[in-house]
């Protein structure tokens, strides 16, 4: 996984100067989640800093990823498979790659393969999944969605009017998501409800596949294609 700390030369002891040799999983969870709680408060320091020297808008320091998708067009009257390796989503055809999006999938403080089964935190576990066609939603094309944003801004609404809430925090679930069906054989550790969607929050999931920025032009290319789309997640070992 991308640590938030590195490990001394051939040593389970981290630069922090913490053991890890007897560390579980959920050990290895919580202490990834303080450091990150740690990274985000020295930031913000940082932030704070810069901006009362600078007297402007708080400097964007932390690295982006270059949303630049490559150059080829899927044919999408050909057959076509998906792949997601934790940093990826790529779109193959005749066993080649044609089109790739920066994606990740997990809490940034759980994004290796060996939290998958951690509801809510981990990533999508491997297997094989589905993305039916028809399945995909965009809140600007449904009138439902558009009561439904205004109606969870507005206080004097009742509960029961509050549906889909999704669509309510776009910078988090972006204007479009495709659910992501389990195949058969697929061992998902009981975890559901799992979708491809955007954001504007910074790469990373409560399990669904996030591609940030990218997901319109991979919103397009699906609604475009013919057919259903079978998903493949596999991790290198190193991740």
């Amino acid at each position: 996984m991308s640590n938030l700390y590195k490990f001394n030369q051939d040593s389970t002891v981290d630069e922090f100067g913490v053991d890890h040799s007897n560390f579980s999983v959920r050990d290895e969870l919580e202490y990834n989640k303080m450091r990150l709680q740690e990274k985000e408060q020295q930031q913000s320091f940082v932030n704070r800093q810069n901006f009362r020297q600078a007297g402007q808008s708080t400097p964007i320091t932390a690295e982006k990823a270059s949303y630049l998708t490559t150059p080829l067009q899927p044919d999408y009257g050909q057959a076509a498979t998906l792949q997601f390796d934790g940093q990826n989503l790529t779109w193959q055809q005749n066993g080649l790659p044609v089109k790739s999006w920066p994606a990740m999938s997990g809490k940034p403080y759980a994004q290796g393969k060996e939290f998958t089964n951690y509801a809510n935190e981990g990533p999508i576990p491997e297997g094989n999944y589905l993305l039916g066609q028809g399945t995909g939603q965009d809140y600007e094309d449904n009138l439902l969605n558009k009561v439904n944003r205004w109606a969870v801004h507005n206080k004097n609404i009742p509960d029961f009017l509050s549906v889909n809430n999704w669509t309510a925090t776009p910078a988090a679930w972006g204007h479009q998501r495709i659910p992501i069906q389990p195949q058969q054989g697929t061992n998902t550790f009981g975890r559901h409800s799992m979708y491809i969607h955007g954001g504007d929050n910074g790469y990373g999931s409560a399990g669904c596949i996030d591609l940030e920025r990218n997901m319109p032009t991979f919103y397009n290319d699906f609604k475009n294609y013919d057919g259903e789309m079978p998903l493949s997640v596999k991790y290198p070992k190193d991740w």
